[in-house]
């Protein structure tokens, strides 16, 4: 049968048809393309939190900069500095040593001169004394030769050669 010129059987395909596709339709807009626009807009919503998030790192990485460029612009004068400081210290332990060097120096040398003062007076003791030994003993040699009758006369012999050498020559 026609209506309108058309088939009954396309007119139904098409009454069928149509209803299918706005429900097709309905269901990929239901199951597909409205969780696709949220996820879209999760994704956004990540991608603008990420975009901040590396905007404030980029803005504390600046003031991270401006603030070692301050602080390494000092830096030089800061070294100056240290080195003088460093080279006084230096200078007054130099010095401080030197002195200390200087006094231990002239304490030894004290210490040196008393102690060979000591050793010296220690030596004329000993020799004194060794020199008194020898004296007595050669006194007592002689008091003893001296006293003795025999040598006595040896003694007065040999004067009296003596004497009458002196006088034949």
């Amino acid at each position: 049968m026609h209506i309108i010129g058309m088939d009954t059987g396309l007119i139904f395909g098409w009454l069928i048809s149509i209803p299918m596709l706005i429900l097709v339709l309905a269901m990929m807009q239901k199951i597909v393309v409205e969780p696709m626009q949220e996820a879209v807009k999760i994704r956004g919503h990540k991608v603008q939190s990420r975009l901040m998030e590396a905007a404030k790192i980029a803005a504390d990485a600046r003031a991270l900069e401006a603030k070692y460029r301050s602080q390494f612009s000092t830096l030089p004068q800061e070294t100056a500095e240290l080195k003088d400081a460093t080279d006084r210290e230096i200078e007054r332990n130099k010095v401080r040593l030197t002195s200390q060097a200087e006094a231990d120096a002239a304490h030894e040398l004290a210490k040196a001169g008393r102690e060979s003062d000591k050793y010296r007076v220690d030596v004329l003791a000993e020799i004194q004394h060794r020199t008194t030994a020898l004296a007595i003993t050669k006194v007592e040699a002689l008091l003893t030769r001296t006293l003795d009758a025999q040598a006595q006369g040896e003694m007065a012999e040999q004067f009296v050669g003596k004497v009458a050498q002196l006088r034949a020559s």
